[in-house]
C-alpha cells in the first residue's frame, strides 16, 4: 500500500491580507477622488459659463437703459410746457398748437426689455448651486430688482399713459386726426394751427391736463427707476470684470 505525502503551502500572514486590502482601498478611493475632481471641474466650468452669459446680458441691459432714459428726457422737456399750454388753451380752446408736443409724447411708451435668458436658465436648470455664494446673491438681488421694475412699469407707468389716451379720445377732434398724426410723425407741419379739441368743455380739459401731469410724474418715476437698475447693472459688470478677468 502506497503512502502519499501531502504537501503543505505556507499560510499567508495577516499583514499580507492587510496590504492587499489597503492597496484595493487606495485604488478605489483614488478613482473616487479623480471622478469627484472631474465633476467639480465640469461644474466649475458650467458655473463660469453662467457668469459670462449673465455678464453679457447686463451689458445689453445697460444699452437699453440708456436708450429709454434719453427718450424719457425728451418727453420731460415737452412736458415742461404743460402749465403754460393749459393757460393758453383754457383762455382760447382753439389755440392748440402747444398741445401737439404734449400729445406726441404721451401717445406711446418705451418699455424696458430685460435680457433675462441667463436668469431663467439659472432658475429652471438649478444653476444657482454652481455659483459662489456672493455671485449667487448678487444675481438674485438683480433678478428681484428686475421683477420689481416690471410691476412698476405695468401699473403706475402704463396705467397713467392709458388714462391720458382715453381722455384725449374724449376731448380730441376727430377731423384733426389726419393732420395731427402727420404732424406728430414729423411728415407735415402745415396744420399746427388747426384746433385739436372737440369743444371748450373746461371740466374735460382740466381732466386731460391733470392726466397729463400724472403721466409726467410717472415718466419721471420711470427715469429714476431705470437709473437705479442701471447703477446696479454697472456695479455688477465691474464686479464680475474684476473677479473673472472679463472684458
Amino acid at each position: 500500500m502506497e503512502v502519499h505525502a501531502h504537501t503543505h503551502t505556507e499560510r499567508k500572514k495577516w499583514t499580507h491580507y492587510f496590504w492587499e486590502f489597503l492597496m484595493l482601498f487606495l485604488a478605489v478611493f483614488s478613482g473616487f477622488l479623480a471622478e469627484n475632481f472631474r465633476e467639480h471641474q465640469v461644474e466649475k466650468k458650467r458655473g463660469k459659463g453662467y457668469i459670462l452669459s449673465f455678464y453679457e446680458d447686463l451689458k445689453k441691459d445697460t444699452v437699453a437703459f440708456s436708450r429709454i432714459i434719453e427718450a424719457d428726457k425728451k418727453k420731460m422737456e415737452a412736458f415742461n410746457d404743460i402749465f403754460n399750454c393749459y393757460d393758453t388753451v383754457r383762455k382760447n380752446w382753439r389755440a392748440t398748437s402747444c398741445l401737439i408736443p404734449l400729445v406726441r409724447n404721451s401717445r406711446t411708451n418705451q418699455t424696458v426689455t430685460f435680457s433675462t435668458g441667463t436668469l431663467q436658465q439659472l432658475k429652471n436648470a438649478g444653476g444657482y448651486r454652481l455659483l459662489k455664494d456672493e455671485d449667487r446673491d448678487s444675481i438674485i438681488s438683480y433678478d428681484n430688482s428686475v421683477q420689481d421694475y416690471g410691476n412698476y412699469e405695468s401699473t403706475a407707468f402704463q396705467q397713467s399713459q392709458d388714462i391720458v389716451r382715453v381722455t384725449f379720445s374724449e376731448i380730441g377732434d376727430f377731423t384733426a386726426n389726419k393732420f395731427l398724426y402727420r404732424t406728430i410723425a414729423g411728415t407735415d407741419s402745415s396744420h399746427t394751427e388747426m384746433p385739436l379739441l372737440f369743444s371748450d368743455d373746461k371740466v374735460l380739459l382740466n381732466k386731460y391736463f391733470n392726466d397729463l401731469f400724472r403721466y409726467r410724474v410717472a415718466t419721471l418715476g420711470q427715469i429714476n427707476q431705470i437709473k437705479i437698475r442701471e447703477e446696479k447693472a454697472k456695479g455688477l459688470i465691474q464686479y464680475f470684470k474684476n473677479n473673472y478677468s472679463l472684458e
